[in-house]
């Protein structure tokens, strides 16, 4: 499964967000995947308030 697929996979589960945080500490080219995961998901206004929702729970 590709990297960015991951992603909002892992958002979904709260519970791993801070195991995932560890993770991408680790891997600096987890962080770059996520950030254009960002870019992407901000770019799609039809999934603006999902994206949100996501982004929150990553900083949670």
């Amino acid at each position: 499964m590709d990297i960015i697929e991951q992603i909002p996979n892992v958002l979904y589960k709260r519970q791993n967000i801070n195991l995932y945080l560890e993770h991408l500490k680790k891997n600096k080219h987890l962080i770059q995947a996520f950030m254009l995961f960002l870019k992407v998901c901000l770019k799609i206004k039809l999934q603006k308030i999902k994206c949100k929702k996501n982004i929150l729970y990553f900083y949670k």
